[in-house]
């Protein structure tokens, strides 16, 4: 059940707004629950859809949606501040190399 109720306070604020929308404060427990389970399956169909669109896309439209996907993500992006793997902070202070391919192989040998 933990996980179930991590999984759910990832999806919780997305379905919020639509769940106070339709409580009245006049319901039962069990169709309060009902209500949570119809939003909660309303917002995976909308995912579910947005899926089958995007499968759908031909080449073109792919590049475009990726183009408008990193319009709205690259603000978000550049505010977020990266958290280093401290193994890999280790290795670059130790080798004076950088980048994935070089750590891995590090690793490896």
């Amino acid at each position: 059940m933990g996980k179930a109720l991590e999984q759910f306070k990832q999806i919780a604020p997305h379905i919020l707004g639509n769940v106070k929308a339709r409580l009245t404060g006049s319901e039962s427990d069990e169709a309060k629950l009902q209500i949570i389970h119809e939003e909660i399956v309303k917002y995976f169909a909308g995912w579910q859809s947005f899926f089958k669109q995007y499968l759908c896309f031909n080449d073109n439209q792919r590049r475009d949606f990726a183009e408008l996907m990193y319009d709205m993500v690259l603000p978000l992006a550049q505010n977020r501040e990266a958290p280093l793997n401290p193994v890999y902070e280790k290795f670059v202070k130790e080798t004076g190399q950088t980048g994935a391919l070089n750590f891995i192989c590090h690793q490896i040998g």
